[in-house]
């Protein structure tokens, strides 16, 4: 995110200098990388693993379960003040992690050891 945010405003990535650098561009910009790191990496890893433990648990509950089950990982209160207040990617790690999780849950051993290491 920080190629990305340099490319478009290098000064508010730059090493020495962008220590309480602040402008709207620079903040817009800084919100826009995390929602699309959301919507990129931990949107679809929740999708995957509510799918999947749903699909391992079959007694588990009916449809509304599984739609519940994501509206309540993703509005997340922690998530939305600390990642969009703070401009945190929180969510990339734990995104990874829930798509090595239910990887695992799946038996899918490669992709959760690719989703693991990637963040490691």
């Amino acid at each position: 995110m920080g190629l990305i945010l340099k490319y478009f405003d290098p000064n508010s990535v730059s090493l020495f200098t962008s220590r309480g650098h602040e402008t709207h561009f620079g903040k817009l910009l800084m919100r826009w990388t995390v929602l699309s790191s959301d919507l990129l990496i931990f949107f679809p890893a929740v999708l995957y693993f509510v799918f999947v433990y749903h699909g391992v648990n079959q007694s588990s509950g009916d449809k509304s379960d599984v739609a519940w089950h994501i509206a309540v990982i993703l509005i997340n209160p922690c998530l939305i003040l600390i990642d969009h207040g703070h401009f945190q990617y929180n969510c990339i790690s734990l995104g990874l992690t829930l798509g090595a999780v239910a990887a695992v849950l799946s038996r899918r051993n490669l992709f959760s050891l690719c989703s693991v290491l990637s963040f490691s």
